[in-house]
């Protein structure tokens, strides 16, 4: 039966490791996540880093973030850069290619959707 659930602020974040050796240039992203829903490749979460860089090759969902503490530069590989901090909403679709850079502790609120 369909459901409204709270989203607390107050939750257990887990690690994780989205950013690979293979694509991460500098730092050390001690990444964590927190998902809220998910089903039928739909996620609703929250997600967390420290300070890296990494280029991805093909971005693997399309994806609505909140970013709720730090800042992040994403620079496309056609050379079209974006910076948000906190505050500041962003969309990024499936197969986007370019640089990711985390400047400060960061953590953002997003919705991903899997292409079919």
């Amino acid at each position: 039966m369909p459901s409204v659930k709270p989203a607390s602020a107050d939750v257990k974040f887990t690690p994780c490791a989205y950013v690979t050796a293979e694509t991460l240039i500098e730092g050390d992203p001690q990444e964590r996540e927190h998902t809220y829903f998910a089903r039928d490749g739909f996620v609703i979460g929250a997600w967390e880093a420290q300070p890296y860089t990494e280029h991805i090759d093909a971005y693997p969902s399309d994806e609505f973030c909140t970013v709720l503490r730090g800042s992040v530069t994403l620079t496309a590989d056609e050379g079209e850069s974006h910076t948000f901090k906190a505050g500041e909403s962003f969309t990024i679709e499936a197969g986007w290619a370019g640089t990711w850079r985390v400047h400060e502790p960061f953590l953002k609120l997003f919705a991903a959707a899997s292409p079919n």
